[in-house]
């Protein structure tokens, strides 16, 4: 019975209609006539009275087997929003539960954003965080979602796309974190069909054709199982599906096959009464068809997190076609089909118990709002920690712990706890020690190994991917900014910009550091100033940024000044060369065309020494910029191919060159040490030296070296691999 027809019925039998819908009709008949005048005139853009969306809201709710509270809300959820009744009115009026629940609803139509997206992140940021507190404001916002893409059609163009992006972006993937089987599937085959309509419209005529075909052969596997089944004496229900074109089309696209070549277009669905029932039949199934190698999945003992419970398993049926079969009970069937719907613990009356872990990653939303105050970082991190595919993974003593898919082995100590994770010093999986960069596998056993002594490194930052890991880290360096790291911070970057020539606390002034700060993971001038002086950031590195913005700042001026004082600007440059239209200054040991009064500059990307093959590259009123001959940059440069011309090493071999050398080595004791009197062996000078500790036991070591003469750089490499527990030293980017 429609949520419309519950309403229409007369009083006299409301007796036998609260029997039979097991809902408050007295409620749902005041949330209808309130919702009625207080939308009263608005109308849709298809024309109807808005209330058909808002009963079309309800009637979802109701599929969903939802309380009388919940499709309360529906009938009103967009009255806070679209009409004049405050938030203090519809709780006088309906009680504080049902107002808190259209107010987590509400969009943020009075709050000012720079601009829609944000406006849209910080929506879904509130929705999020209300539906920690009480998932059924999120079973309301699916529905009111559901129906609107129901009636998508009488929107323009451009809506329809925006609204089907988002809807693909967020609500598909939260029905199905959630578990509601239907609307997602749903959801995602409107969303095909304004995104994609070509290949959704197609798809519907190819599935259309193949339909006749396709029952015939189920009808034929169905009667097969009936069979077994009544001989085995087993009481099941088993029923034939095809797959949501979604579904379809997302397999054409990952294995990159054509329509004609996918099979499995058909599922057949077994629908037993006890978890023992499900393996029996899942035993006699294999005896009637080959199963295919690596198709089965056991959900019933390793539930998915959102609380989805089947075997799967697909066997190679009659004519050779490949049929899908999931297995499972009815109570694992509605669960599968309504998720935490079918769960909901409120039609008791009661509150949410605390030991009900299955919903527990909502919880984890409201340490996530404390830890992220920026927006669209929080709409980020929703997308990895609640919209990506699952591994799951067990603890020594038997636990599971579920992570998104791509989650290292670092990240899973975060997710045991903060601390395990903040002194972690090592993991084991399945007996082995492996680097904490670990990619985590469905059923590994994962040991950490903690020691108090030890905390984060900067470097896990870019081996963890859930947000948490990474905020738990971020907040520690945060509280644990040291004001000598500071110090020596802010010395290193005087040091080094007195050596390049600018004014580093002018640039502090001037803010020029700031933005910068966000490509080297800072969230203000302090924190660069500790990473700095912790060793994680090199401050030649940052002022090469500054230096490198300045440098394109000035390249813009001289090139619109060629353009617009073209004459003149030839006249001034041939005077001061004499008739030469190029500046002449030393070429530091260049030849271009056998000439060396050219005005020249070496790329700081592959910093070419001599000896090393190069080339030219003309710039707009900078000379000409040497690279070695193998710098994939330039294959990047403006107009490379007419811009490039032949170079050549000349002049004094007491030129010296800066270079970069990367080392990768076992980490022990004094090996900074031993590396840097590898170096000083071969007489060249160190202008930078730094080595640091990796994951799994290694070290990482980088220097900047002054050579004259490639043959030098040969001589240090080898020299350096010579080093105990070296096991590679190359030359690389300057930082």
């Amino acid at each position: 019975m429609s949520i419309q027809a519950l309403i229409e019925k007369p009083s006299a039998d409301s007796g036998v209609v609260a029997a039979e819908s097991n809902l408050d009709r007295n409620l749902i008949q005041k949330a209808y006539e309130f919702a009625k005048k207080a939308h009263e005139g608005q109308k849709r853009v298809s024309g109807d009275a808005y209330l058909t969306h808002l009963v079309g809201v309800a009637d979802i709710l109701d599929e969903l087997h939802m309380d009388s509270v919940t499709i309360a809300t529906g009938l009103l959820h967009d009255i806070l929003e679209d009409t004049l009744v405050t938030y203090d009115e519809l709780k006088a009026e309906f009680g504080e539960e049902i107002a808190n629940l259209v107010d987590g609803v509400t969009k943020l139509s009075n709050q000012q954003f720079q601009d829609a997206a944000l406006r849209q992140a910080e929506s879904t940021r509130k929705m999020m965080i209300a539906m920690a507190k009480d998932v059924r404001v999120i079973l309301v916002k699916l529905a009111d979602r559901t129906h609107n893409m129901r009636t998508l059609d009488f929107l323009s163009p451009e809506r329809r796309q925006k609204m089907a992006r988002e809807t693909l972006d967020i609500y598909a993937p939260l029905a199905h974190r959630l578990g509601i089987a239907k609307i997602k599937s749903e959801l995602e085959d409107l969303c095909l069909r304004y995104l994609e309509p070509e290949v959704y419209y197609d798809l519907v005529k190819k599935v259309a054709m193949k339909k006749a075909e396709r029952d015939k052969l189920l009808a034929n596997v169905i009667e097969g199982i009936e069979n077994n089944l009544k001989t085995a004496g087993i009481k099941a229900e088993v029923e034939g599906r095809s797959k949501h074109f979604t579904s379809i089309y997302n397999k054409m696209a990952k294995q990159q096959k054509n329509f004609e070549d996918i099979f499995d277009l058909m599922a057949i669905r077994i629908l037993t009464g006890t978890v023992k029932e499900c393996y029996e039949v899942l035993g006699m199934i294999h005896t009637l068809w080959k199963p295919l190698p690596g198709r089965f999945k056991d959900y019933v003992a390793m539930p998915k997190n959102n609380m989805y419970q089947s075997l799967h398993t697909t066997l190679m049926g009659p004519d050779a076609q490949p049929i899908e079969v999931q297995i499972r009970t009815y109570d694992m069937h509605r669960t599968a089909e309504e998720g935490i719907a079918a769960h909901w613990i409120y039609k008791e009356g009661r509150a949410a118990e605390k030991e009900d872990q299955k919903f527990a990653w909502m919880r984890q939303l409201l340490d996530l709002q404390q830890d992220i105050k920026d927006t669209t970082e929080f709409a980020e991190a929703m997308k990895v920690d609640l919209f990506e595919d699952e591994v799951f993974v067990f603890t020594p003593k038997g636990a599971v712990k579920e992570l998104p898919k791509g989650a290292t082995a670092l990240d899973f100590a975060y997710a045991v706890h903060t601390d395990v994770g903040t002194h972690c010093m090592g993991v084991k999986v399945n007996g082995q020690m492996v680097p904490l960069r670990y990619n985590l596998k469905n059923g590994d056993i994962v040991e950490v190994l903690t020691q108090s002594s030890r905390t984060p490194s900067r470097d896990w930052l870019k081996i963890v991917v859930t947000s948490r890991a990474k905020n738990k880290i971020r907040h520690w360096f945060r509280t644990h900014l040291s004001a000598d790291e500071v110090d020596k911070g802010k010395h290193l970057f005087e040091k080094e910009a007195m050596r390049m020539g600018l004014d580093f606390n002018n640039l502090l002034k001037t803010n020029a550091l700031d933005e910068f700060l966000g490509f080297f993971g800072c969230h203000n001038i302090q924190e660069l100033l500790a990473n700095t002086g912790h060793g994680e950031i090199s401050p030649r590195q940052v002022l090469n940024k500054v230096a490198g913005k300045n440098e394109e700042e000035q390249a813009l001026k001289t090139e619109k000044q060629e353009k617009t004082e073209e004459k003149t600007h030839d006249a001034a440059r041939a005077h001061k060369t004499g008739g030469s239209a190029v500046t002449a200054l030393p070429s530091k040991g260049i030849s271009i065309g056998g000439e060396k009064d050219f005005l020249i500059r070496f790329a700081r990307c592959c910093t070419p020494v001599p000896g090393d093959p190069i080339v030219g590259y003309v710039t707009r009123g900078r000379g000409v910029s040497v690279h070695r001959t193998d710098c994939p940059n330039t294959l990047l440069l403006p107009e490379a191919e007419g811009r490039m011309m032949p170079v050549s090493w000349e002049g004094s071999a007491e030129q010296i060159y800066e270079v970069a050398i990367e080392v990768k080595a076992k980490d022990r004791e004094k090996l900074l040490a031993d590396m840097l009197l590898a170096i000083s062996e071969e007489g060249v000078i160190i202008s930078e030296a730094n080595a640091k500790a990796a994951e799994g036991g290694w070290a990482q070591g980088y220097f900047v070296i002054g050579i004259s003469q490639a043959s030098q750089l040969e001589k240090v490499l080898k020299k350096l691999q010579r080093v105990k527990g070296v096991v590679s030293a190359r030359r690389t980017e300057a930082r």
